[in-house]
């Protein structure tokens, strides 16, 4: 799933590590240096590799880098290089530091040696590689995912000690590489600061869509008004966009909550002209972030102060080009999905004519999650030259508080309150209209509606295959390939679970025309 600039790009970069490291190696062993063998050689000259890594590491997370604005290469497939050089260059500094350790009687520098900023310094070289251990550890998905803050705290502040430390350690090599990365991030910092300040975003609605804690899924809707700045508005179906809330949302690690920002992927389609983002409670309990927002969330008022950052990250094929489109997504990854399709319903005269097919298979553990998105499938019952196959595969233990259907909670009699009448996807509450009960998010053409993610009055959309199991995508991809008129091609979108993109991915391979796309961007 690389492009052509990034493979050129990565093959360049390969080079220059390689020839880094080769270069000083025949320096060290040019019998200059007594008493150096091939190993302490080799330890030597494996930092000039590391130097590099780490350089590739630290421009490739720049927002307003050169790689989007010279190669045009998107931030989330960057996002990939400066995981993979990071960890390169973390594996290279592990190396220079044991050979250094174990070599130290040979190469004569020590921990205790006075400073000197014309020779190599041992103790902020070992300091320095302590702090890149910890930079490493901190990005692991085990944190990075359900830790957000404490990623974010460890991971930057000492990526910074590291910095200064490896510039004490070896100023000679380090300070050409940093002077140019600290130009870099200063304007790259200046200019996310002007974009996040100046915005003008506001939180329209925050309302709770699923609270299923049998299955662990919790859910809440953002809907934000359009920001005032460009590039803040401009988004393509999988972009996500830098958001921090404020207020009733308190900070972590010493950092307040408006500095604070967590991705997310916007769930509405960019034709619909609103910002609609789907936060899953990831540590139900715990106080942390998204914790918070979802019981923000529960009061249905729009009481906090949000902020963004420049929408981010693009399709790397086209879905324009294919006259089969499939969507393959496991639990909260149909929030990409659900843009992409939202948007070749809505724009499918304008940009999308040449798709002639949208199939959807969405593994998911509960029919809550499936609720409330009625609205994007709504999107689908809008578009009739398209030709829908909406398949929802359940997995999870569906209860009573998921039925579909009735008359809705005690009190409430369902004649009272008809959400077609409403905007789909407004965000009410129930008190307004002389009822009892919290808030609600309408589900249009359900004659239902959500009262804190239990469903009532309605359920799964009409247009919607529900399946029991998870989805087999080999034989299905085998299926829509043989549906598909000879000379037309297939265009396959996943995200979810790492073990399921690696099923979809498998199940293409086997189809030469077939071209894939994997949403797998995450902190």
């Amino acid at each position: 799933n690389m492009t052509w600039a990034a493979a050129v790009l990565a093959l360049i970069f390969i080079a220059w590590v390689l020839l880094a490291v080769i270069d000083r190696h025949e320096f060290y062993t040019t019998g200059r240096f007594d008493g150096y063998d091939s190993a302490l050689a080799f330890g030597r000259a494996i930092p000039h590799g590391a130097l590099r890594l780490w350089w590739l590491a630290e421009i490739s997370a720049h927002r307003f880098g050169i790689m989007w604005g010279v190669f045009g290469i998107p931030y989330d497939r960057m996002i990939t290089f400066h995981k993979m050089s990071g960890r390169l260059a973390v594996l290279f500094m592990t190396l220079h530091a044991v050979v250094m350790l174990g070599k130290r009687n040979v190469h004569g520098y020590t921990l205790d040696a006075k400073f000197s900023v014309n020779t190599i310094n041992m103790l902020p070289g070992l300091l320095a590689w302590l702090a890149s251990l910890v930079v490493a550890l901190s990005a692991l998905p085990v944190i990075r995912r359900k830790y957000f803050e404490v990623f974010y705290a460890l991971h930057f502040n000492f990526k910074f000690f590291m910095t200064v430390l490896m510039i004490l350690h070896a100023p000679r090599w380090v300070i050409p590489f940093s002077a140019g990365l600290l130009v870099s991030f200063y304007f790259d910092a200046c200019l996310r600061f002007y974009t996040k300040a100046m915005c003008g975003a506001k939180l329209l609605s925050a309302t709770v869509v699923a609270d299923d804690s049998k299955n662990n899924v919790q859910v809440a809707r953002l809907e934000i008004e359009k920001a005032s700045l460009e590039n803040v508005n401009h988004w393509h179906p999988g972009s996500f966009v830098m958001m921090s809330l404020s207020g009733p949302i308190k900070g972590a690690m010493g950092i307040p909550a408006a500095g604070l920002f967590h991705p997310y992927t916007i769930a509405s389609p960019p034709s619909s002209k609103k910002i609609v983002v789907m936060v899953r409670n990831m540590a139900a309990g715990s106080g942390q972030w998204s914790d918070q927002v979802f019981e923000m969330s529960k009061g249905g008022a729009a009481q906090a102060t949000v902020r963004l950052g420049p929408c981010m990250g693009r399709l790397e094929i086209d879905p324009a080009e294919f006259s089969t489109v499939v969507l393959c997504c496991g639990g909260i990854g149909v929030t990409p999905m659900a843009s992409l399709w939202g948007e070749i319903a809505l724009a499918h005269q304008q940009k999308y004519s040449k798709v002639k097919r949208v199939k959807l298979y969405w593994s998911v553990r509960s029919q809550q999650l499936v609720t409330a998105f009625a609205e994007w499938f709504e999107y689908a019952s809008q578009c009739p030259s398209v030709e829908w196959d909406l398949n929802v595969f359940m997995t999870g233990q569906q209860g009573a508080a998921q039925a579909v259907g009735g008359a809705g909670p005690a009190g409430i009699p369902q004649s009272s309150f008809d959400p077609n009448t409403m905007q789909a996807g407004q965000a009410v509450h129930m008190q307004n209209y002389g009822q009892p009960g919290g808030p609600a998010i309408v589900v249009p053409n359900t004659g239902g509606y959500i009262i804190n993610g239990a469903a009532f009055g309605g359920g799964i959309p009409a247009n919607v295959t529900v399946k029991e199991g998870r989805p087999n995508f080999t034989a299905l991809l085998e299926d829509c390939v043989a549906k598909t008129p000879s000379g037309e091609y297939v265009g396959v979108f996943s995200c979810g679970p790492a073990a399921m993109m690696a099923d979809v991915a498998g199940a293409c391979s086997r189809h030469s025309r077939v071209f894939t796309h994997q949403e797998s961007f995450e902190w």
